[in-house]
């Protein structure tokens, strides 16, 4: 604190003097513009970092900073410093929370003592919902910081965001920014265009890791090209090793790193004009530039001598798993580029010392040195002297100096200095940033959510898998363009959301995101604002505190009490209710089944009045849709939206054991047979399985069989099995016996063999995993097996995968269970409830805390609290179909009757699956 007093008691002097400000730190010299003189050493005594760029600057250095005294003169600022704001409020909004709002918090401190200014801040998660409620009710913060331009894009086409250049001319911004930065913040208002922003804390992306020991031992040298690089890694394969790390998988959001790669390819091998064309959807992807930036990438992606495990490998390969072979001693690979984010997937104990990075060499020297980013860009709503003395304020790289010196903050500031980044990697990329001569913002993020987050993703990853050739997957993203959507001109409420890097990219399933519906829009506006929705529910305890709590946000927002009342005794009170003529609001349904009775007799809501097709099919996978829709007296109605559910289709394993034996997750039933021998013929029992339940025994089985239908025939048979219309003596329930049968009726598969299945405890079964050598290595189960999991277990002990397709022409079917939400009446507040309910953003602070799985396109797979529900929440936003589980909506006297028990003495061999089958079809009522 000794420094930054010294430093506002000489700014307080020479204020005194001359109104002049002085944009020092400490009592030393201001900095050179960190583009004229790149870092080679620097003075950290706080962190003692040497920090040193890997590659040189460009000969040509950025344009000096204007000079203080022309540029502010009498500004807001320098007002501001003489202390003629002293005493008044400036609000920030922010998305940014926890370390990062603490951080903000003592970056702005030295500015309020010297100003007498007081920065009030407030962080959310709900920063999107909350900012757009709150300017619509005339309410905006003063200030709010955008991590997606396009949302900013969206109030400035409204006339609500104030005109920086009305206080800030061209050329002092020209001094603290390059043009690339001010171009960004540029966007067309009511009048004309307008500068929205100032960009403050940016990331950036434009670098590639390299194992530093290995590296100088071997005697390689940085490239400053495109042909160097290539010759770097044709001489790294020569040696005898694959130059690249490089993986895209990551869940639902498989495919970003390769958008990554393209986007960087752009900025190198076309103009600023077109990427600018193209994020705006005016220059298509089957165009020859944006061609010819994926076949550039390609020269590495696709040549097998330079991709660790060469293209194949690549869809498979995780993200996060993608660098940590150039750890391994000798490295497995070279080369990995992506952003500053991704050390924290580096393997534990990895520090600094082990690696270094290099700016991603130019393609056609035409286009300079590009560098891509992502970051926070600031606007004001209001335009009082104080808002734009702040405002003025964060356009100084001083006004990031603490955060810089903390870590996780870049500047994109010209007056930025180097030496206060607080560690080595941030120091070099800051002085990328520094160096280039041109930046652009993520184009996936500034693209319509259908594209950046969607077809993007999917298409480059059929590309580089080889499912699809790169004119077809070009066409098929211009196909997904939603009709009259601009990217930063459009509404974007998709892409990833790398504002903050500490998050790390991709892990979330950032899925498609549709525009809110009109009647949620009226709710947020207040419309609404006094009125009460009942909500009853079979879910109690800890179960009905976390509803509360995830809905208190909206109620909040919208004034609208949710009323909710759990009981054991749903299903008799839902019934007494909805006789009698006083049902609630809004039911919870965990059965179809006792929904689907109300439907039929009228009593439920066709959501589709309020709610449409598209809007739906762009929260939903239309298998969801599917199994909410239900017939009643004229005809089929969308009876409900999925909540909170559950996934049935995974199987876990021993992980520490299971990385020492060297297995691999199977991704097709052969792959998964042929592991069972593989295990077997290592001297174990690969499945452990049991089904003994009480008077419920069997039950397992029957999960077994429907996760077998789904994977063996066709969606129509399925519910055609559930509603009786398919006998289980069918050929297709027979051979979706028969392959479970594979696995089950194998005694060299089975821990104590097919004998025991019936006599083993279904929760005792998967204990097996966890004895030292593991008994048994498989064991297919929902996620609350692992309640039953020996104690002090933890989620370090046990992996999972999905269980794979047995038929591919049936895809990634999921077996699931879950709450539909139905509405016995149709009041405005009631259908802006269910509304809400169809959106992932109802259920974060659920997926936060655990017991909630989300079925929405929207959510995000950050939002979960632990890794187990994360990886199922991805198996099931990957699903190409879900069907609920069969047995809970048959007839009670089959699905929880002869369901179990003829399933149990098929298995203990009591009885043939002939007539085991027979006598279930003849249990079915009437």
């Amino acid at each position: 604190m000794q420094k930054i007093n010294k430093w506002f008691l000489l700014m307080t002097m020479l204020l005194a003097l001359s109104l002049v400000l002085v944009a020092c730190g400490g009592n030393e010299e201001p900095a050179d513009d960190p583009v004229d003189e790149p870092v080679t050493e620097t003075d950290n005594t706080e962190t003692d970092a040497d920090p040193a760029p890997t590659d040189e600057p460009t000969d040509e250095p950025a344009d000096e900073p204007a000079d203080d005294d022309a540029a502010m003169g009498d500004s807001m600022l320098a007002q501001a410093m003489n202390g003629d704001f002293a005493g008044t409020v400036v609000t920030v909004f922010s998305p940014a929370v926890d370390e990062d709002e603490r951080k903000f918090n003592e970056t702005m401190a030295a500015f309020e003592e010297a100003t007498g200014i007081d920065i009030q801040y407030e962080g959310s998660k709900e920063f999107e919902a909350a900012i757009s409620v709150r300017a619509d009710a005339g309410n905006p913060p003063d200030i709010a910081d955008f991590p997606q331009p396009g949302l900013l894009n969206s109030f400035v086409r409204d006339g609500l965001i104030v005109d920086l250049n009305q206080y800030m001319d061209r050329d002092y911004l020209s001094g603290q920014y390059i043009d690339s930065w001010l171009d960004m913040a540029t966007m067309e208002g009511p009048d004309g265009p307008i500068m929205a922003g100032v960009w403050y804390r940016v990331f950036g992306k434009s670098q590639v890791f390299y194992p530093k020991g290995p590296w100088e031992a071997a005697g390689y040298e940085i490239p400053t090209t495109w042909d160097e690089l290539l010759t770097l890694s044709q001489t790294i394969s020569d040696d005898g090793d694959a130059p690249w790390c490089i993986g895209i998988e990551s869940g639902v959001a498989t495919g970003w790193t390769a958008t990554d790669w393209i986007e960087d390819m752009m900025l190198r091998t076309t103009s600023l004009e077109n990427y600018d064309a193209w994020v705006n959807g005016d220059l298509p992807f089957a165009s020859p530039e944006v061609q010819n930036a994926a076949e550039t990438m390609a020269q590495i992606w696709f040549n097998d001598d330079y991709v660790l495990g060469g293209r194949s490998s690549i869809a498979t390969t995780g993200f996060g798993d993608a660098p940590t072979g150039m750890f391994d001693d000798p490295p497995q690979c070279w080369l990995h580029r992506q952003g500053s984010f991704i050390t924290s997937f580096f393997p534990e104990g990895t520090t600094a010392d082990d690696y270094g990075i290099f700016y991603l060499p130019p393609v056609d020297e035409a286009y300079g040195r590009p560098y891509l980013v992502s970051g926070d860009l600031f606007a004001a709503f209001n335009d009082r002297p104080e808002v734009i003395a702040v405002m003025e304020y964060m356009t100084k790289g001083e006004s990031l100096q603490v955060w810089m010196e903390q870590g996780g903050a870049l500047s994109p500031h010209k007056d930025a200095d180097l030496a206060w980044y607080g560690s080595e990697i941030d120091a070099q990329i800051g002085a990328f940033i520094a160096d280039a001569t041109s930046v652009r913002f993520d184009a996936s993020d500034l693209m319509p959510g259908e594209v950046g987050a969607g077809s993007f993703w999917t298409e480059m990853t059929g590309w580089v898998s080889g499912s699809v050739d790169l004119e077809e997957a070009l066409q098929n993203i211009d196909a997904s363009w939603p009709e009259g959507a601009g990217g930063i001109s459009g509404d974007m409420d998709g892409g990833e959301d790398e504002g903050d890097e500490d998050m790390g990219e991709g892990m979330a399933g950032d899925g498609v995101m549709t525009d809110r519906p009109e009647i949620l829009e009226r709710a947020y506006a207040g419309e609404f604002d006094g009125t009460v929705v009942t909500v009853f529910s079979p879910a109690v305890d800890e179960d009905e505190r976390k509803f509360n709590e995830t809905v208190a946000a909206f109620e909040e927002a919208t004034g609208i009490d949710i009323q909710y009342e759990g009981s054991k005794e749903f299903e008799a009170a839902i019934s007494v209710r909805a006789d009698a003529g006083n049902p609630p609001d809004i039911a919870d349904f965990p059965q179809p089944g006792l929904l689907n009775s109300f439907v039929r007799d009228g009593l439920i809501v066709d959501i589709s009045s309020e709610l449409d097709r598209d809007y739906l099919s762009g929260q939903y996978i239309d298998s969801w849709l599917d199994m909410a829709t239900m017939e009643g007296p004229d005809g089929p109605i969308m009876a409900g939206v999925w909540y909170r559910v559950f996934g049935k289709s995974q199987v876990f394993y021993p992980k520490g054991p299971w990385e020492a034996a060297g297995y691999e997750v199977p991704t097709t039933w052969d792959e998964l047979i042929e592991l069972s021998q593989t295990i077997s013929d290592d001297g174990d029992a690969p499945w452990c399985i049991g089904i003994e339940s009480g008077v419920a025994t069997g039950w397992t089985a029957t999960d077994w069989i429907e996760d077998m239908m789904l994977r063996t025939t066709s969606l129509e048979n399925y519910d055609a099995w559930v509603a009786g219309d398919l006998g289980f003596a069918s050929p297709e329930v027979t051979n979706a016996a028969e392959t479970m049968a594979q696995i089950w009726f194998n005694d060299d598969f089975v821990l104590g063999g097919r004998s025991s299945i019936a006599t083993t405890g279904f929760g005792d079964a998967p204990t097996g995993m966890f004895d030292d050598p593991p008994q048994c290595w498989l064991h297919r189960q929902g996620s609350f097996i692992t309640s039953f999991f020996p104690e002090g277990t933890t989620t370090d002990d046990y992996g999972i995968f999905y269980l794979p397709p047995v038929d591919e022409a049936y895809g990634r079917p999921y077996l699931v269970s879950g709450d539909l939400f139905a509405a016995f009446d149709d009041r405005p507040e009631v259908m802006a409830v269910m509304a809400y309910l169809s959106r992932g953003e109802s259920l974060q602070e659920w997926m936060a805390q655990g017991g909630a799985l989300s079925p929405h396109k929207d959510a995000n797979l950050d939002w979960y609290g632990s890794e187990v529900d994360a990886q199922i929440g991805a198996f099931i936003a990957d699903a190409t179909s879900v069907r609920f589980d069969a047995s809970d909506l048959m007839p009670g006297e089959v699905g929880a009757g002869t369901f179990w028990t003829e399933m149990t003495g098929w298995v203990s061999g009591s009885v043939d699956l002939e007539t085991a089958l027979e006598n279930i079809d003849a249990s079915w009522p009437e």
